[in-house]
């Protein structure tokens, strides 16, 4: 998907009013990062980041201000340098200053769209961040169902048919809430925080063997479905088979990797008679409880260690 200056402008939290520059707001986004052309100002245009939003606060509002009343041609050349590069998206000013003059000739001329904005530089920037990184996250799409799970978010996967959307709809049934059926589009945001998402197209609907689609939403209500959620625990579900020897203590804590993050994993084996709804909901909080530093399996060890170390001590 292709990020435009025209959706930035669009954005009502950034509160931006467009000075100059209008033929460029076809102009692309390409990073989410910004810059604040401080150094670039002085004529060291050699690390200069053309590709990012150059936003101009009150230090560098201060310095042009101070040398263009003067006519000072170096800071001239290097605005002119700064605003001609093609792939700038857009120049903001921050703390309601008006673009000065020549800012909004440049403008125009190179098509470089200019705004301004009441904002704080600290403010725009924070809330320009919060904007762009969703969009510029690494992303990947996983064939299976996202839930809030007493407030955790459990990712189950497993092989086509094994159960994923049945075990959804029982947990739906119980109260929790669903969050992606079938494909979960999940971002991760500063490096180690995976976001699950419903699909645009999908949204809550779910497919189940049998019975066909259903909306759930409509079904169970608007209380049963939410957007997104933080993927905290994934839930592998697999058939039951007599070669695998599956973890029956939970000493060891596992884990799965998404793009490139490592998530709580619990596999845990299907065949007629087990309910895996229930085993996925004290595993949500069980995993709850580790998060609070409780690990009852290593508890319980240490327990019994203790125990066998006091008898072979007296004997």
């Amino acid at each position: 998907m292709s990020y435009r200056v025209a959706n930035l402008a669009e954005e009502e939290t950034l509160n931006l009013t467009l000075v100059a520059g209008q033929e460029g707001l076809d102009r692309e986004i390409k990073t989410p990062e910004m810059n604040r052309p401080a150094l670039e100002l002085t004529g060291y245009h050699s690390r200069y980041r053309a590709e990012r939003i150059q936003i101009f606060g009150s230090g560098e509002y201060g310095y042009l201000s101070e040398h263009l009343s003067v006519g000072d041609e170096q800071v001239r050349t290097s605005c002119e340098v700064i605003m001609s590069a093609p792939e700038t998206p857009c120049m903001i000013f921050s703390n309601g200053n008006a673009p000065f003059e020549l800012c909004v000739e440049l403008g125009n001329r190179y098509h470089l769209p200019v705004f301004s904005t009441p904002l704080a530089t600290p403010k725009l920037t924070l809330r320009l961040w919060d904007w762009l990184e969703p969009e510029f996250a690494p992303r990947t799409l996983i064939h299976g169902s996202l839930l809030d799970v007493y407030g955790l978010g459990v990712l189950i996967r497993g092989a086509s048919g094994v159960g994923k959307s049945e075990c959804a709809l029982e947990l739906v049934t119980k109260g929790h809430i669903l969050v992606a059926d079938d494909v979960v589009d999940v971002r991760c945001l500063g490096g180690s925080i995976l976001i699950g998402a419903c699909s645009p197209v999908i949204s809550h609907h779910m497919e189940i063997r049998g019975l066909g689609v259903i909306d759930v939403q409509r079904m169970f209500g608007a209380k049963s479905v939410r957007l997104r959620k933080r993927i905290r625990m994934v839930v592998t579900l697999e058939e039951w088979t007599g070669e695998r020897c599956y973890d029956r203590l939970g000493i060891d804590d596992n884990h799965f990797e998404i793009l490139e993050v490592q998530a709580p994993h619990m596999v845990v084996p299907v065949r007629p008679g087990r309910d895996i709804s229930t085993i996925i909901e004290v595993g949500a909080l069980n995993q709850n409880l580790k998060m609070m530093g409780i690990h009852s399996s290593r508890e319980l060890d240490a327990r019994l260690r203790g125990m066998i170390e006091q008898k072979g001590g007296k004997t």
